[in-house]
């Protein structure tokens, strides 16, 4: 199943996840968690995206994010998880997906909503037993927020959202944190409109575009194995939104019915 991107809200955030494969533990170790968190950094270097809180857990991520358009959603999210699927399947020799499906998006359209999946991502190591406390977890923005690490993830007007938020300083931020460990995001999911028929021609020409800029890095992509072109394919099924199975099967000259089903 592929995730549809709903309407974004003037400003344009959007909460996002993603999980491992049947729930497998694709951030088991430190040295994975800090990779992820590279890919991170690297994303916001993208012209239009900022990451504003994220929070990397054994099996799954999330993200607040503001992009200017969907299409540079896409690109971001396409960096982030193609790049971590090929250093997962090079580092376990995996075979397969890494990632359950593409990419789960909620737009974002109040302030509430956004105050509270600030909250919710933050609190995800408590609500999952990993520590007591948000600000004793490292691989989460809380501490950079609170303080406690500094990395080149949210952008330099970070805290400015904390003030449009009403958080007159870092101090109402924590015990706002310390309110409630179990936000309930389902019910605030208030716009089912889907993007507009242009964004998803966008959002799959560059997807076109950047799969086959990957095929070209292999080289002469008529030596590659079947389980090599299986590899490649799966790859562009975790990092992709709008292609469907047809078009990357023919991307990768495959036999459709060799992919796994999402």
């Amino acid at each position: 199943m592929s995730y549809q991107i709903r309407v974004a809200s003037a400003n344009g955030y959007y909460h996002v996840t993603n999980r491992g494969n049947n729930k497998l533990n694709i951030f088991e170790s430190i040295s994975t968690k800090s990779t992820m968190l590279n890919y991170f950094e690297r994303a916001v270097q993208i012209e239009g995206f900022e990451i504003l809180a994220y929070c990397i857990m054994p099996n799954h991520y999330h993200l607040l994010v503001r992009a200017e358009t969907t299409t540079t959603l896409s690109k971001a999210m396409q960096h982030i998880n193609q790049s971590y699927s090929r250093y997962y399947m090079k580092r376990h020799r995996y075979v397969g997906h890494v990632f359950q499906g593409r990419f789960s998006c909620s737009s974002i359209n109040t302030r509430e909503y956004l105050s509270r999946v600030i909250r919710y991502i933050h609190q995800n190591p408590v609500r999952g037993r990993l520590c007591q406390d948000a600000f004793a977890y490292y691989y989460s923005s809380f501490c950079e927020y609170a303080g406690r690490y500094t990395r080149n993830i949210l952008p330099d007007n970070g805290l400015l959202l904390l003030e449009e938020l009403g958080f007159n300083d870092v101090l109402s931020f924590k015990r706002y944190h310390l309110e409630s460990s179990y936000d309930n995001l389902g019910n605030m999911l208030v716009d089912n409109d889907t993007i507009n028929l242009e964004s998803k021609r966008s959002i799959k020409q560059y997807e076109r575009e950047g799969a086959e800029k990957l095929k070209e890095s292999f080289g002469d992509y008529s030596f590659l194995s079947t389980a090599q072109r299986l590899d490649f394919a799966n790859l562009l099924l975790d990092s992709t939104l709008q292609l469907s199975k047809r078009e990357i099967a023919a991307i990768a000259q495959i036999d459709r019915h060799r992919l796994s089903e999402d």
